[in-house]
């Protein structure tokens, strides 16, 4: 946490580009949920990754996109709900990464480091899996990945702030002043202590992200090993090998 924090001027200095460099009204010309998932079921065999698509079951949501997984029946469900935009496209592929990761998943680790949704293992390759969309698209590497994730970056700057101060300052003006350091006009959005209680989720989605262009980075340089690669990676579940991944992905960020 202390790394990360160490390196905020760096990192929002860079969102801010990163949001300012992209354009948001890009459509995708197919918001098929059949083509999308079809697209991931390619991209999977051509990883060679080991994923049997029937038994991933989707549950059609009108709300919102998810994934969990069942101990008992060992078997993933994905809630869907209909795209409307490239970035729904990209939250498909990220529930999907999940799924992928679960079936490739070494099944006598113990359940600490299966149950992934506390881990930033798990956020690592769901991540990944949206930079292979955006490969698989032919759009650039992190196309659209700002817009999902500053507010991660945002509120974890903002809490860890907070906290350092004891508490005695206003969580809503420290939240402010950083989203002032991304955007000129600053969005409506709520205050993140909620996030607090949940395990600092913004500060796992951060290390998912550097985990994802971390090894992203490694199989550019290293494509005759990539599906193996991210299987290792996968079967270990939760256990932590990555820190020398996560530096590379942050350096990735800030550097391109």
């Amino acid at each position: 946490m202390n790394f990360v924090y160490s390196k905020k001027k760096e990192i929002l200095e860079t969102l801010r580009r990163k949001l300012n460099e992209q354009s948001k009204n890009y459509l995708h010309s197919d918001l098929n949920l059949n083509s999308i998932i079809r697209d991931i079921e390619v991209t999977t065999k051509e990883m060679r990754l080991n994923c049997n698509f029937n038994q991933i079951q989707i549950l059609y949501n009108s709300n919102r996109f998810s994934m969990y997984f069942n101990y008992k029946e060992q078997k993933s469900f994905i809630l869907l709900k209909t795209p409307k935009d490239y970035i729904d496209v990209l939250k498909i592929w990220h529930e999907f990464g999940h799924a992928i990761h679960y079936q490739n998943m070494d099944n006598s680790l113990s359940f600490v480091f299966t149950k992934l949704h506390n881990l930033h293992n798990m956020e690592g390759i769901a991540i990944l899996y949206q930079l292979l969309g955006n490969k698989y698209y032919n759009h650039p590497l992190d196309y659209k990945i700002y817009n999902m994730m500053w507010w991660a970056f945002v509120e974890f700057f903002s809490l860890f702030e907070w906290l350092n101060a004891i508490k005695q300052k206003n969580i809503s003006d420290i939240f402010m002043r950083n989203l002032q350091f991304i955007f000129e006009k600053v969005p409506t959005y709520p205050c993140p202590i909620r996030y607090f209680n949940r395990g600092f989720k913004s500060f796992r989605y951060i290390l998912g992200l550097f985990l994802a262009l971390g090894i992203s980075d490694y199989l550019h340089e290293n494509p005759r090993i990539s599906g193996e690669y991210i299987k290792e990676i996968m079967y270990s579940g939760g256990i932590n090998k990555n820190n020398e991944l996560i530096i590379k992905g942050y350096q990735n960020m800030v550097n391109s």
